[in-house]
């Protein structure tokens, strides 16, 4: 098995990464298995060791066609333009704006003004049309634009795909090389004791990627939240957030840049509707507790 396949298949790296993942999500919460902490690092250790992963340069590449499979990318769901066209393009799209060549624009995923907002000073990733867009030129005429009311998500935004085709040729990213740094950086510090210089290293690799100060002097804690928080800015909008604070009982609150216990956490968007122990599990589906009269269903279902 190759360590990189660029015809999207599975690698010897994704795999690698996949253990990876494994190992530091049990080594949280629930299972708290926290001899996987030194499993995890060892695993994301390989994958960046091998050399075959690379950060792009630019986040412009995040979102290019011609990136597919290669440098950052480690495993992707397969898309083709006219095949199989990518399919969230519309979420990311402003309600009804008239931007993009797509007829539906739901509007559904953007970012709040307050997580936009949280990025440090200068960061690159909170600059316009980097991770986030405020205005765009409009469909019907590309000299003129609007202001889009709310930061919605660019590094997912395929721009040929919504000035022209309105099929999109984008994959959608499962693992990429900035992940396993940061899984590298969180699992070493939990596992030594302390941040080495391999985990600052990891993580600061992203951080002078986005134009930040290096991370450095800081003790396992304040590390571990640092690092943490860099998850949440950097795999912002990939489907891991979520998963992230399950396993930390932690949620990030963009106001104060601070990470506070998830159970009562309240999230901006949601006023009054504070996070309870019953949203650290998904509900099992019914259609398993049919099927199985010995299971119980998670607490709060």
């Amino acid at each position: 098995m190759p360590w990189r396949d660029e015809s999207g298949r599975v690698s010897l790296g994704a795999v690698k990464t996949l253990l990876a993942d494994v190992y530091l999500t049990s080594a949280g919460y629930p299972l708290q298995k926290t001899e996987n902490f030194q499993l995890a690092a060892n695993k994301a250790k390989e994958v960046i060791d091998s050399a075959n992963y690379t950060i792009f340069d630019s986040y412009d590449d995040l979102h290019d066609r011609a990136t597919k499979n290669t440098g950052e990318y480690i495993f992707m769901t397969q898309f083709a333009a006219n095949i199989q066209s990518a399919n969230w393009q519309p979420a990311i799209l402003p309600y009804n704006l008239g931007i993009s060549a797509y007829s539906a624009q739901t509007g559904g995923i953007f970012s709040t003004n307050e997580f936009a907002n949280s990025y440090e000073v200068d960061d690159k990733r909170a600059e316009e049309k980097q991770f986030y867009f405020t205005s765009y030129s409009l469909e019907a005429d590309r000299t003129d634009s609007v202001n889009l009311g709310a930061p919605y998500i660019f590094k997912h935004f395929d721009i040929q795909a919504n000035e022209d085709s309105a099929q999109s040729d984008l994959n959608w990213c499962i693992y990429r090389y900035s992940d396993v740094l940061l899984m590298y950086a969180e699992a070493a510090n939990e596992a030594e004791g302390a941040p080495s210089a391999d985990a600052y290293g990891a993580v600061n690799e992203i951080r002078q990627r986005a134009e930040v100060p290096d991370l450095a002097s800081l003790s396992q804690d304040d590390f571990r939240d640092a690092v943490r928080i860099e998850r949440i800015h950097e795999l912002s909008f990939e489907n891991k957030t979520w998963y992230d604070m399950a396993r930390w009982r932690k949620a990030y609150n963009p106001e104060t840049n601070q990470l506070e216990d998830f159970v009562g956490h309240n999230f901006s968007y949601l006023p009054n509707k504070a996070l309870t122990e019953r949203e650290l599990l998904f509900p099992i589906p019914t259609s398993e507790m049919q099927n199985n009269p010995n299971l119980t269903q998670n607490t709060g279902y």
